[in-house]
């Protein structure tokens, strides 16, 4: 899952979010503190011979907006 770092930027969050490839990436934790943008997608299924339907959160990326330093 890709995590970017926009804690530089000062574009609009909606210019940002629209390019977040151009964004530097981390290959890092997260520090705990830190606030974040966290993109996800949600889906439902059904599995066989089970009629209870189950949920799955998939997260796409990470944008970290600000860090404690």
């Amino acid at each position: 899952m890709p995590i970017y770092n926009a804690t530089d930027t000062k574009e609009q969050l909606s210019k940002v979010l629209a390019n977040l490839e151009s964004l530097p990436s981390l290959r890092s934790d997260i520090a705990p503190g830190s606030c974040a943008i966290v993109g996800y997608t949600v889906n439902t299924f059904t599995r066989r011979n089970d009629d209870m339907k189950s949920l799955s959160f998939n997260v796409q990326w990470v944008l970290l907006l600000g860090a404690e330093d």
